[in-house]
């Protein structure tokens, strides 16, 4: 059984921390959504779970559904995800943390392999990862191989 995780980022070497357990996390296009009025951005992803290192019993690792929700959202942006491949899944590289200096105080991307991005500008560091259900045999693991 694994031991789900919930995580607060309220500074960006929180934000780092979340950043490492998301790598290799797929999520697909629709399955992110801003609430501009509450000023929040949610999203799930299918996280792959690296700190598990039981690999003889499921060698090709495990995911397991994660919700990931920013407060204190001002503005959001995409690049590079076509709105109409919703359906599409995306696979997370990394979280990066960039202060401003004129407001919004700071913006959050979420790098995408293949290029593709979500630039979220915020307030300040104010994120929670939380872990849902139990954890499934992975299909396989993440390959990092350049070819």
């Amino acid at each position: 059984m694994t031991i789900p995780l919930k995580l607060r980022a309220v500074n960006p070497n929180d934000l780092e921390v979340i950043s490492a357990l998301l790598q290799d996390a797929a999520i697909k296009r629709d399955d992110m959504a801003w609430d501009k009025t509450g000023q929040r951005f949610a999203m799930v992803f299918n996280r792959f779970i690296h700190e598990k290192r039981r690999w003889f019993k499921r060698p090709s690792g495990e995911r397991i559904h994660c919700g990931l929700h920013i407060e204190g959202v001002e503005s959001v942006r995409m690049r590079g995800l076509d709105e109409s491949e919703g359906g599409n899944i995306l696979a997370l590289l990394a979280l990066h943390y960039s202060p401003q200096e004129e407001e919004p105080a700071a913006t959050i991307t979420m790098e995408f392999a293949g290029g593709g991005a979500v630039q979220i500008d915020v307030e300040c560091v104010d994120a929670v990862m939380a872990d849902m259900g139990e954890a499934w045999e992975a299909i396989s693991r993440p390959d990092h191989q350049s070819n």
